[in-house]
């Protein structure tokens, strides 16, 4: 940039506007854009101690796993619910052809690339995802990073379209198929630790409408006199998770599990109630 140096002020004042417009011109009619591999999904500079409890999310489409995208999302003793401008970052959406977009979401559907969440580990904590994909294929979300977390913290992966939670500790990568457009009603990360899902499980029984029951190797539901839809999920004798699902009033639903001992938890808008199953 050319430097000037002036004594009168009218003058000085003159070649200073004229300097400002020049740059201004010349910003509008230069377009810079940048590729899917220049953008920086390094958040080192961003989180400066590695301290925290973090996961890292990479989502790619399979077959190019190269095109990646990645969310983080951690945990401050300093973070609140909301948008904390000196933790959090907004989302910036890329539009390379074959790379998805990845990010968490908060309220009023706030896009966040880097989300930071205050630390609470008595209670489950739930983390919406949004998706956003250019072609109707397979994906995977893999989680990268898993670090600083308690032992007893287990960390689950939500799809809500296809029925399944899967543990990310024990198994990292989850593989789905997507349409093309945005999703941020699907997908969720939940956290808790061993003690909440077990005592979550093991709540006193409540009377209710929805028959559970096992037939050979399948799990059955059967709402069918319920005026009202429930919520189920089915954990394993280590009090993992193994499916969750919704199930509308009047509605019946089967499941194939493998061979063991579960127990079944019915939630409705009053109600709550669990029961052991036998598959063989």
């Amino acid at each position: 940039m050319k430097s000037f140096k002036c004594n009168k002020g009218e003058k000085c004042y003159r070649d200073f506007v004229l300097l400002f417009f020049t740059l201004i011109l010349f910003l509008c009619n230069n377009t810079y854009t940048f590729s899917a591999d220049k953008k920086m999904n390094d958040d080192s500079k961003f989180l400066k101690s590695n301290k925290f409890p973090l996961i890292r999310l990479s989502a790619y489409r399979n077959g190019t796993p190269w095109l990646t995208d990645e969310t983080v999302v951690y945990f401050d003793s300093l973070a609140t619910t909301g948008f904390d401008s000196e933790l959090d970052a907004y989302k910036i959406m890329n539009d390379a052809a074959g790379v998805p977009n990845i990010y968490s979401v908060m309220f009023h559907n706030l896009r966040l690339s880097i989300n930071a969440l205050p630390i609470r580990w008595d209670t489950i904590v739930v983390v919406p995802l949004g998706l956003e994909v250019d072609a109707c294929a397979d994906y995977s979300i893999t989680a990268t990073v898993i670090q600083n977390f308690p032992s007893n913290i287990q960390i689950y992966l939500l799809d809500s379209v296809n029925g399944v939670i899967q543990n990310l500790n024990n198994n990292p990568t989850y593989t789905f198929s997507c349409n093309t457009g945005f999703t941020e009603s699907r997908l969720s990360l939940r956290l808790a630790s061993e003690r909440v899902i077990i005592t979550w499980s093991y709540q006193l029984p409540a009377k209710n409408l929805t028959n559970v029951f096992a037939n050979s190797d399948e799990l059955n539901i059967n709402n069918i006199n319920n005026p009202k839809d429930i919520h189920f999920t089915v954990f394993n004798t280590e009090g993992q998770i193994v499916l969750e699902s919704a199930i509308s009033s009047y509605e019946n639903k089967r499941f194939v599990l493998n061979r063991g001992i579960y127990i079944v938890r019915i939630d409705s808008e009053d109600k709550a109630f669990k029961k052991k199953i036998i598959i063989e």
